[in-house]
């Protein structure tokens, strides 16, 4: 199964949700809600670059790309992976 890769430019600040929600497309749950515990069936399956981590900041929610255990809230699956340009940029603000 391939994925569509979405490529973003390096950036300085944060993005909304409303941003992330449009690049990525994350998969809802039952409930709704795009947020998954860390042991979700889904979250296993999936491809690595389909996953993002909700981590506290300071107070403030941030959405990073991968598998992060500091400071974790919870991990969302989208359906376009991220690339590699992510890693350089602050994240979504959740």
């Amino acid at each position: 199964m391939t994925i569509e890769i979405v490529s973003v430019p390096s950036r300085r600040r944060a993005l909304g949700f409303e941003v992330f929600e449009r690049r990525y497309g994350p998969v809802l749950g039952e409930d709704e809600q795009p947020l998954r515990p860390w042991d979700d069936d889904l979250v296993r399956r999936t491809d690595q670059q389909c996953v993002w981590t909700v981590v506290d900041c300071d107070g403030v929610l941030r959405i990073v790309p991968g598998f992060v255990t500091v400071n974790y809230f919870a991990r969302i699956v989208t359906r376009r992976g991220w690339s590699h340009v992510e890693f350089l940029n602050p994240g979504y603000v959740y």
